[in-house]
């Protein structure tokens, strides 16, 4: 994995860390109407392996019997029926042990998948995740081009037929960090061109450095001598179908998990990087 890829990664889980870690700090104790586990994964269409974090809703957080899940975990491909046991590992999240199963098969565009995680006494929680279509994205300038501060990067997503939402990234170095920019984008059906202007590389600077620092340059062409470094890169996630809604995500108790409570959604991500030419 380059360290792009390794950025966009951290950029993908950043809109679930918040509820990731609002739910295991109120996992202690829960009603047990809340159900019987927390469920946070996400599938998607890169290489694997991914893993899936249960959290026992009816066990205090940092007690010993946090760190033993007597439960079976099962991942189903609900169109050709292959299901996989996963593995347990126990990693510490923020000082606290947490359960994350591993998921080996390879998941499948446009395909729903059932997650089960079962007590010995057959009760379960379960989930159930929509991975998005497997969509042609065409990005110009080409990857080979060096492009001019005034230049944006355009893409066109073919094969989405409005079924979810695209959030599209920019990123520019600046005092040796890599700033990012994010928008949500509701995809239309039919093909649907993004970022037509607002991935220009100037557009990006006016939007993560301070005003103060930008608008002592009079030329938009000259924002870009601004950067540490002449690369710009785009990145985008493409969201499932079933992606939960903002309620959702904001109050964890309208989860669509069944007898527990998380986000267990399908996902898409992708970057790509662009060389700037800086000369002032």
């Amino acid at each position: 994995m380059t360290s792009y890829q390794k950025t966009l990664w951290i950029l993908v889980l950043f809109a679930g860390a918040a509820l990731l870690a609002g739910c295991d700090a109120s996992l202690a104790p829960i009603d047990k109407e809340a159900g019987l586990y927390s469920v946070h994964g996400y599938l998607t269409l890169n290489d694997g392996p991914h893993f899936v974090r249960v959290k026992n809703l009816n066990v205090p957080v940092g007690s010993d019997s946090a760190r033993a899940l007597n439960a079976t975990a099962t991942l189903t491909n609900l169109v050709t029926g292959q299901a996989e046991t996963l593995t347990d590992s126990i990693v510490a999240f923020e000082g606290t042990p947490t359960h994350n199963f591993r998921i080996d098969q390879a998941i499948q565009p446009a395909t729903t998948y059932r997650l089960r995680i079962e007590q010995p006494d057959g009760d379960a929680t379960r989930a159930t995740a929509t991975t998005p279509r497997d969509a042609r994205v065409d990005v110009s300038p080409p990857p080979s081009d060096t492009i001019e501060c005034l230049e944006g990067i355009t893409l066109r997503f073919r094969n989405i037929r409005g079924e979810s939402r695209v959030q599209v990234s920019g990123g520019l170095y600046r005092n040796g960090n890599l700033h990012w920019t994010r928008e949500d984008l509701r995809i239309p059906a039919g093909d649907s061109v993004l970022a037509q202007h607002g991935y220009a590389a100037w557009r990006l600077v006016q939007k993560v450095l301070p005003e103060y620092e930008w608008s002592r340059i009079d030329r938009k062409e000259n924002y870009c001598t601004l950067l540490d470094r002449n690369i710009m890169i785009v990145a985008y996630t493409h969201y499932g179908p079933d992606w939960p809604a903002d309620s959702v995500l904001g109050d964890p108790t309208q989860s669509t998990v069944k007898n527990g409570l998380g986000v267990f959604a399908g996902i898409r991500r992708d970057t790509m990087k662009r060389v700037l030419r800086l000369d002032d």
